[in-house]
Protein backbone atom coordinates (compact mmCIF):
# COMPACT_ATOMS: atom_id res chain seq x y z
CA UNK A 1 0.00 0.00 0.00
CA UNK A 2 1.07 3.72 -0.72
CA UNK A 3 2.07 6.14 1.31
CA UNK A 4 1.51 6.52 5.39
CA UNK A 5 -0.88 10.07 5.35
CA UNK A 6 -1.13 11.70 9.06
CA UNK A 7 -4.75 13.79 8.36
CA UNK A 8 -4.25 17.47 10.28
CA UNK A 9 -7.22 19.96 10.46
CA UNK A 10 -9.39 22.08 13.37
CA UNK A 11 -11.10 19.88 15.84
CA UNK A 12 -12.25 21.99 18.28
CA UNK A 13 -15.28 24.71 17.39
CA UNK A 14 -15.53 22.69 13.78
CA UNK A 15 -19.31 21.21 13.77
CA UNK A 16 -18.39 18.00 12.10
CA UNK A 17 -14.72 17.51 12.43
CA UNK A 18 -14.93 13.75 12.89
CA UNK A 19 -17.06 13.93 9.88
CA UNK A 20 -14.61 15.98 8.10
CA UNK A 21 -11.49 13.88 9.22
CA UNK A 22 -13.36 10.24 8.16
CA UNK A 23 -14.03 11.79 4.18
CA UNK A 24 -10.04 12.99 3.99
CA UNK A 25 -9.76 9.25 5.57
CA UNK A 26 -12.01 7.63 2.94
CA UNK A 27 -10.10 9.89 0.02
CA UNK A 28 -6.79 9.28 1.03
CA UNK A 29 -7.90 5.21 0.89
CA UNK A 30 -9.03 5.42 -2.51
CA UNK A 31 -5.83 7.36 -3.87
CA UNK A 32 -3.86 4.31 -2.65
CA UNK A 33 -2.93 5.35 0.57
CA UNK A 34 -2.37 4.29 4.48
CA UNK A 35 -4.29 7.19 5.94
CA UNK A 36 -3.80 8.07 9.93
CA UNK A 37 -7.05 9.98 11.29
CA UNK A 38 -5.70 11.26 14.74
CA UNK A 39 -9.49 11.19 15.90
CA UNK A 40 -9.93 7.59 15.70
CA UNK A 41 -9.66 6.23 18.77
CA UNK A 42 -9.10 9.36 20.60
CA UNK A 43 -9.37 8.93 24.36
CA UNK A 44 -12.59 10.64 25.29
CA UNK A 45 -11.68 12.85 28.24
CA UNK A 46 -8.04 13.72 27.73
CA UNK A 47 -6.87 16.96 27.78
CA UNK A 48 -5.29 18.90 24.75
CA UNK A 49 -2.00 18.05 25.87
CA UNK A 50 -2.37 14.18 25.84
CA UNK A 51 -4.52 14.27 22.79
CA UNK A 52 -1.67 16.38 20.85
CA UNK A 53 1.73 14.08 22.83
CA UNK A 54 -0.70 11.03 21.12
CA UNK A 55 -1.19 12.71 17.54
CA UNK A 56 2.44 13.96 17.46
CA UNK A 57 3.77 10.41 17.89
CA UNK A 58 1.38 9.16 15.13
CA UNK A 59 2.48 11.89 12.72
CA UNK A 60 6.34 10.93 13.17
CA UNK A 61 5.14 7.70 11.83
CA UNK A 62 4.17 9.02 8.71
CA UNK A 63 5.66 9.92 5.66
CA UNK A 64 3.74 12.93 4.98
CA UNK A 65 0.62 15.14 6.61
CA UNK A 66 -2.63 16.13 4.55
CA UNK A 67 -3.74 19.65 6.06
CA UNK A 68 -7.49 19.99 6.23
CA UNK A 69 -8.86 23.57 5.63
CA UNK A 70 -8.61 25.83 8.15
CA UNK A 71 -5.42 24.02 9.58
CA UNK A 72 -3.64 27.67 10.22
CA UNK A 73 -6.27 28.80 12.50
CA UNK A 74 -6.35 25.24 14.94
CA UNK A 75 -3.45 25.68 17.66
CA UNK A 76 -2.61 22.04 17.54
CA UNK A 77 -2.54 21.66 13.56
CA UNK A 78 -0.66 24.37 13.36
CA UNK A 79 2.02 22.62 15.74
CA UNK A 80 1.51 19.44 13.83
CA UNK A 81 2.50 21.00 10.34
CA UNK A 82 5.25 22.90 12.14
CA UNK A 83 7.05 19.49 13.10
CA UNK A 84 6.46 18.48 9.63
CA UNK A 85 7.79 21.27 8.10
CA UNK A 86 10.93 20.76 10.42
CA UNK A 87 11.52 17.29 10.06
CA UNK A 88 11.10 17.46 6.23
CA UNK A 89 7.72 15.58 6.49
CA UNK A 90 6.01 15.92 3.17
CA UNK A 91 2.84 17.81 3.44
CA UNK A 92 -0.44 18.35 1.82
CA UNK A 93 -2.81 20.47 1.30
CA UNK A 94 -6.79 20.44 1.41
CA UNK A 95 -6.84 24.08 0.32
CA UNK A 96 -4.69 25.38 -2.56
CA UNK A 97 -5.03 28.78 -1.13
CA UNK A 98 -3.11 27.57 1.87
CA UNK A 99 0.47 27.39 -0.13
CA UNK A 100 0.13 31.63 0.62
CA UNK A 101 0.36 31.15 4.32
CA UNK A 102 3.85 31.88 5.79
CA UNK A 103 5.65 28.57 6.25
CA UNK A 104 3.46 26.15 3.41
CA UNK A 105 5.30 27.92 0.53
CA UNK A 106 7.63 24.42 0.11
CA UNK A 107 4.18 21.89 0.36
CA UNK A 108 2.10 20.80 -2.38
CA UNK A 109 -1.53 21.49 -3.05
CA UNK A 110 -3.96 18.82 -3.47
CA UNK A 111 -7.32 18.73 -4.83
CA UNK A 112 -9.89 16.30 -3.06
CA UNK A 113 -12.61 17.09 -5.51
CA UNK A 114 -10.75 16.73 -8.68
CA UNK A 115 -11.70 20.06 -9.90
CA UNK A 116 -9.97 22.54 -7.77
CA UNK A 117 -6.72 22.47 -9.60
CA UNK A 118 -3.61 21.29 -7.21
CA UNK A 119 -1.86 17.72 -7.55
CA UNK A 120 -3.20 14.84 -6.69
CA UNK A 121 -1.51 12.38 -4.21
Amino acid sequence: MGTCVYIAGPIDGVADAAGRFRRAELWLLEQGHRPVNPMAGAPEGASWKEHMKRAIRLLLDCEAVFLLRGWADSPGAALEAGIARALGITRYYEDPADLGRAGAADGVPVSTKGDRGGERM
